[in-house]
């Protein structure tokens, strides 16, 4: 079993220089160590697709959080920013596979990242929902359920 901690922090290390430059602070709040059987370099994948959304649609001296938490039952990781957010008429499109939402401003995006983190975590057991408010923000919340063996 790894750490889901260790698979945050591998995820956010090539991350932070695209956040300094927007002076934007990624903050960790690792409450567990979150052990749980899944391949480190997949789980870091998933996250970091949505931690580049969070920086890209989240303004300079933004903010960005990634909570780790632990209950006997289960594992959730909730990273939220206070950005630009998404529109509630586009929240039940941002999981399909070449979707790119309204304010998409990267010309190099094709749509597949938010898709390709919702396969990664649905394939090691998680669900992932998703919670915004037009120029508050957006919360991702994934759950890993632990097996009781």
């Amino acid at each position: 079993m790894i750490p889901l901690s260790e698979s945050i922090k591998y995820a956010v290390a090539p991350l932070k220089v695209s956040a300094n430059d927007k002076n934007q602070s990624i903050e960790l709040a690792l409450n567990s160590e979150g052990y749980y059987f899944h391949d480190k370099k997949w789980i870091a994948e998933g996250l970091s697709n949505i931690i580049k959304n969070a920086i890209e649609h989240t303004n300079i001296d933004g903010e960005i959080k990634i909570i780790l938490e632990e209950t006997p039952m289960s594992i959730s990781i909730t990273i939220g920013d206070n950005g630009e957010g998404i529109d509630e008429c586009e929240l039940k499109n941002i999981f399909k596979r070449f979707y790119k939402g309204k304010n998409s401003i990267n010309p190099k995006s094709i749509g597949i990242g938010l898709s390709l983190s919702k396969k990664i975590i649905e394939a090691h057991g998680g669900s992932i929902n998703v919670k915004s408010e037009l120029e508050k923000g957006t919360i991702f919340n994934i759950i890993f359920l632990k097996v009781i063996v």
